[in-house]
C-alpha cells in the first residue's frame, strides 16, 4: 500500500453512508491520525494487549506482521564492577526483543550467552540467587534498560566484549501527499513499510482517533470493533 491511496480509504470508513460529511479533512489532520494509529496498533500487538495475548513472536502471523521492523545491532561499551555498560541503545529502538552478550573467560573467546531482560529492582535478588546469577558455565546473564544504555550483568565470572541486541525499530513516518511534515514540507506519496492487511488496520485505529476527535459514535464504535477483530 502506498499513502496515496490511505486518504480515500480513511474518509470512506470514516462517512457514513451516502454522505460526505467529512470528505474536507486536510491531509495534514489525517497524517497525523493516522501516525497515531500505526503507534498505538504497533504498541498493542507487541506488547501482546490483544485478544489473545499472544504478543511479540508467539505466533506465525507476528512474525510475519512485524519482521520489516526486527533489526539487530551490536553495542560496545565498558565492564564496569559487576556489569557491563553499553553505550547508549539505537535512536530508532521501540521495543526490547532479545540481548545476548559476546563474553570472554580464559581461552574460550566470543562466546554467545543469552540473558534475560528483568526490573531494576530485582537486580541485588539475581545476583544472590544461584539460581539466577550470571554464570559462564551455565551460560546465563541478566540485563536492565536504563538511561537508553543496557547493563548486562557478568558478576566478575567472565568478561563481555560487546552486546548484540535484537529490537524493533520505531514503524517508518507516514507522510501523506500535500500533508506539511514536521520540520518543514509537504508529504508524498510513498510505499508503506507494513503489509497491506496491517495498515488496514492502521487505518481503521485512525478511523476510531478521529471519530473520537470529532464525536462521531457510531463512526468510532463501528472502526473500534474492526480493529479489535483483527489484532
Amino acid at each position: 500500500m502506498t499513502s496515496y491511496e490511505i486518504p480515500f480509504k480513511f474518509k470512506t470508513r470514516l462517512n457514513k453512508s451516502d454522505s460526505e460529511d467529512y470528505q474536507n479533512i486536510p491531509p495534514t489532520e489525517i497524517q497525523e491520525a493516522i501516525n497515531k494509529a500505526l503507534l498505538e496498533i504497533t504498541r498493542k500487538t507487541l506488547h501482546g494487549a490483544n485478544l489473545f495475548q499472544e504478543g511479540r513472536e508467539d505466533s506465525k502471523t507476528r512474525i510475519s506482521d512485524f519482521q520489516t521492523l526486527i533489526r539487530t545491532k551490536k553495542i560496545s561499551g565498558i565492564n564496569k564492577d559487576v556489569y557491563f555498560q553499553s553505550t547508549k541503545i539505537p535512536d530508532d529502538f521501540f521495543e526490547h526483543l532479545e540481548v545476548t552478550g559476546i563474553v570472554d573467560k580464559g581461552t574460550c573467546i566470543s562466546v554467545r550467552i543469552p540473558s534475560s531482560l528483568i526490573e531494576v529492582a530485582n537486580v541485588n535478588v539475581y545476583l544472590a540467587d544461584g539460581d539466577k546469577q550470571p554464570s559462564f558455565d551455565f551460560e546465563q546473564s541478566f540485563h536492565i534498560l536504563q538511561e537508553n544504555k543496557i547493563k548486562l550483568y557478568h558478576n566478575n565470572d567472565f568478561e563481555v566484549k560487546e552486546i548484540e541486541l535484537n529490537y524493533y525499530k520505531s514503524p517508518q513516518y507516514i507522510q501523506i501527499p500535500g500533508a506539511f511534515l514536521v520540520g518543514g514540507g509537504i508529504g508524498k506519496d510513498m510505499k508503506c513499510e507494513l503489509k497491506d492487511d496491517l495498515m488496514e488496520i492502521v487505518i481503521d485505529e485512525a478511523v476510531r482517533i478521529k471519530a473520537a476527535d470529532i464525536e462521531s459514535l457510531n463512526r468510532m464504535t463501528t472502526a473500534e470493533k474492526s480493529v479489535d477483530k483483527n489484532i
